[in-house]
């Protein structure tokens, strides 16, 4: 099966023993690891959705602005017809 080698030095009890212990140290310093980077893997794949969509929405919002937008002689028209309706004193005109 193994040339040279006899199966029973391949399967010796304390090499065994001493592969499971490196093994284990191994694992004993990863899994704290893996619980620290996992929120932050995460919290970057909903940041990246966040901006998305952001970016989504600005774009939106930049497309509908000018419907939204008045000039500004017709808003000082609106302020002076909604004050002078009132009968409030206005000030600084």
């Amino acid at each position: 099966m193994f040339p040279g080698k006899n199966l029973s030095s391949l399967l010796n009890l304390p090499r065994i023993i001493n592969s499971l212990n490196n093994t284990l140290n191994v694992a004993k310093q990863i899994i704290p690891i893996y619980k620290e980077v996992k929120p932050m893997v995460g919290n970057i794949r909903k940041a990246f959705t966040t901006v998305k969509n952001y970016a989504n929405n600005t774009s939106k919002i930049i497309e509908h602005a000018h419907e939204n937008v008045k000039p500004l002689k017709e808003k000082i028209n609106t302020i002076k017809s909604a004050n002078s309706k009132t009968n409030n004193p206005t000030f600084f005109q």
